[in-house]
């Protein structure tokens, strides 16, 4: 996943919390 990369790319800093709570 790119997000995991560069979570900055997918939405921000909002991206990697979505993307935290997706994982968990």
């Amino acid at each position: 996943d790119p997000r995991r990369c560069e979570p900055k790319k997918f939405g921000g800093p909002g991206a990697r919390s979505k993307y935290q709570k997706s994982y968990r």
